[in-house]
């Protein structure tokens, strides 16, 4: 899955409930770290995310 469409399932996989970097990153098998640059990412795109942190 290349960037762009792994962002814009990112942004479907959200708008259907919550989900943390981890388990993104293992739907998308890719690392936490990759899921956070790209939610870093449609951030600066301003798509609206809202992020808790956790634990």
């Amino acid at each position: 899955m290349n960037r762009t469409n792994r962002l814009a399932a990112i942004v479907m996989a959200l708008q259907h409930g919550h989900e943390t970097a981890h388990s993104l990153g293992e739907k998308f098998e890719v690392s936490r770290r990759t899921i956070l640059r790209d939610i870093q990412s449609l951030s600066e795109m301003n798509v609206p995310i809202i992020a808790i942190s956790g634990p």
